[in-house]
């Protein structure tokens, strides 16, 4: 292995603790959420996963519909 340049290792010393202490400040945020503001944030994640489903079929018979006629435009010309 490489030994790690000055360069890296000043910025080890200081990212490490910076990433050690938002992890722990995002992790005292959301206990301190209001019980109301959880089951809205809950509510939005069962409509955003509800629209998604009903999006993704669209999402994927469109893309589906787009491949097959690039190839039968890629192929049809060779014959």
């Amino acid at each position: 292995m490489k030994p790690i340049s000055k360069i890296h290792a000043r910025v080890l010393k200081i990212a490490a603790p910076a990433v050690a202490l938002l992890a722990a400040g995002a992790a005292r945020a959301d206990a301190t959420l209001d019980p109301s503001v959880a089951a809205a944030f809950t509510s939005m994640q069962a409509n955003a996963t509800a629209v998604f489903g009903l999006a993704m079929p669209v999402v994927a018979s469109i893309l589906g519909m787009v491949i097959v006629i690039k190839l039968v435009k890629r192929f049809g010309n060779k014959v």
